[in-house]
């Protein structure tokens, strides 16, 4: 049996989830076993997320730049505009997914600190 968890609560998604699937603005980022998530995340986007889930000391980090429009979004990877790592390859061709380690995968065309795998 198979159940799809929609969250923004990470927290649970990682009590209760074997895999996880990242979403941006309608697309792909991030698809892992949980422990593998959590430990090594590969997409720019995911490593900012985790980052600004809020610590015991309340701190809050956020993610800088603007949320991308739904309606008319940016070519390329949707998070490109907000990604540190954005080349002019990020901004022209959507990035396809490619498996690092395991079944962990990764829509984009520069993972950070990603193991190499078989689409490398």
């Amino acid at each position: 049996v198979s159940v799809l968890f929609t969250t923004h609560d990470l927290g649970t998604a990682h009590e209760i989830c074997d895999r996880i699937v990242v979403m941006y603005a309608g697309q792909e980022m991030e698809a892992a076993p949980t422990d593998a998530f959590f430990a090594r995340p590969a997409h720019p986007y995911t490593r900012r997320l985790l980052a600004s889930v809020p610590s015991p000391d309340g701190e809050i980090r956020d993610i800088p730049g603007e949320v991308p429009s739904l309606i008319g979004p940016p070519p390329g990877c949707r998070f490109h505009p907000r990604c540190d790592y954005a080349t002019a390859e990020c901004r022209t061709a959507r990035p396809v997914p490619r498996t690092l380690a395991g079944a962990h995968g990764v829509c984009c065309h520069h993972p950070v600190d990603a193991p190499l795998g078989i689409d490398a």
